[in-house]
């Protein structure tokens, strides 16, 4: 039996489930979908074994990339 086990998680919070614009605003000029994406990217790499915002950390590195070429809107 593993000794060291992760505290569970109910799961990622809603603000990281659904892109809302009006909640990401802020003064330093960074896009709201932006702030967003690293939102997420950073709740991913804090909780390494759930998949419940749609892939793992390299998953949302590609979507993140994506977005950046313009292939997103």
């Amino acid at each position: 039996m593993a000794v060291r086990r992760r505290p569970l998680v109910d799961g990622p919070p809603l603000e990281l489930q659904v892109f809302r614009g009006d909640d990401w605003i802020s003064d330093d000029g960074v896009p709201p979908l932006e702030r967003w994406h690293k939102a997420r990217f950073e709740w991913a790499k804090a909780h390494p074994d759930d998949f419940r915002l749609g892939g793992d950390v390299l998953d949302m590195l590609r979507e993140r990339a994506a977005y950046r070429r313009g292939l997103y809107p």
